[in-house]
């Protein structure tokens, strides 16, 4: 990039630009679950305190008769009288609900659901009292297994929040084995996509454990479908003892990479900012200003296609910004007027 003259004036306000970049990857447990895992939906009934004046009204009774209840239990009084005023518009009836795996094992820590079902105004501020919640034991007269316990502040998304979330602590391990078929286990998708499905299997015969303990009985996974990944267990891993370290580690350590997002830039001219992804460049072209006169040559070096890789459009607005004193509330006249010009490699959307 080559330049001469003064930069241009800057403008008063500044805009934000936000950059969004490819992760470098993801595990493979974050993308799929094992045949044979399901999910439990565990659920629970409690009461969120300390919300001076957004609580349940006297309307309401159902808060009420749960504290009492509670005070009852706790204070060894069957009699106990709680006064209307302890209640109203300070404590709320919450349901509390979260899905657990079927992995998960005594102590870990699970992110529920705290939803306000009576005429609460908001949760804001609350803390959820103790609270047990329970999961079905397969007989199917409801919820009686007690799996976890929640209490602690509710994180709500500000005022007028009628639900939002606590922290529960699982008390027992979930230990359901996973279905294993003839040496085999099968890796079901999240979102099924034969890409995706192709990249978990390349990720997993390459993953270096695999190479050094099966490179005999190699490949070990292969696609089944766009949903499903079939997954070969080495006969030295096959034990009862060896097998769960087996899938943990391909579960936890094989990273798969993420495909990059499409090139596209969204340009919001109503508060001047800037989006991109993905990989947004430039070709070459000249821009000439009243104040100075920028080359953009490329970098002169080709992709595998023969086809010129040119510059990345945040090098070439940072360059600016840096060097020619073009303010970042700028950008986005610039960058519809390289489009217009037709050298802007990518989508671009404008948004009033």
């Amino acid at each position: 990039m080559a330049t001469t003259r003064r930069p241009l004036s800057c403008l008063a306000l500044l805009a934000l630009l936000l950059v969004s970049t490819p992760a470098a990857g993801q595990r493979v447990m974050d993308l799929v679950r094992v045949e044979g895992e399901r999910r439990h939906n565990i659920m629970g009934y409690g009461l969120v305190g300390g919300l001076a004046g957004k609580g349940d009204s006297a309307k309401s009774p159902l808060a009420r008769e749960m504290l009492i209840a509670a005070l009852e239990t706790l204070m060894d009084d069957p009699e106990l009288a709680v006064p209307e005023e302890m209640v109203a518009k300070n404590v709320a009836a919450v349901f509390v609900t979260a899905d657990i795996s079927s992995d998960m094992k005594a102590g870990s820590k699970v992110t529920v659901r705290v939803s306000s079902i009576e005429d609460a105004s908001s949760l804001e501020g609350g803390e959820l009292y103790w609270t047990h919640l329970f999961a079905d034991d397969g007989s199917g007269s409801g919820p009686h297994r007690f799996l976890a316990r929640a209490q602690g502040p509710v994180v709500t998304a500000g005022r007028g929040a009628r639900s939002g979330t606590c922290e529960a602590v699982l008390l027992e391990d979930i230990d359901i084995p996973p279905r294993v078929e003839k040496g085999r286990i099968r890796l079901h998708l999240d979102h099924p996509d034969l890409a995706a499905a192709s990249e978990i299997v390349r990720a997993i015969n390459a993953f270096p454990w695999l190479l050094r303990h099966a490179a005999e009985e190699m490949p070990i996974a292969s696609v089944e479908s766009a949903g499903t990944v079939r997954v070969r267990i080495p006969l030295t891993q096959q034990s009862e003892e060896r097998l769960p370290d087996f899938i943990s580690r391909i579960l936890s350590e094989v990273q798969v990479r993420r495909p990059e997002p499409e090139a596209r830039v969204v340009v919001q001219r109503s508060s001047g900012r800037v989006f991109i992804s993905g990989q947004v460049r430039v070709a070459p072209v000249t821009v000439l200003t009243p104040q100075f006169e920028l080359e953009l040559r490329g970098s002169g070096e080709t992709r595998a296609d023969g086809s010129p890789v040119h510059d990345l459009l945040i090098d070439v607005l940072k360059y600016l910004e840096q060097n020619e004193g073009v303010e970042q509330t700028d950008w986005a006249e610039i960058i519809q007027g390289l489009d217009r010009a037709g050298v802007l490699v990518g989508k671009l959307e404008v948004e009033e």
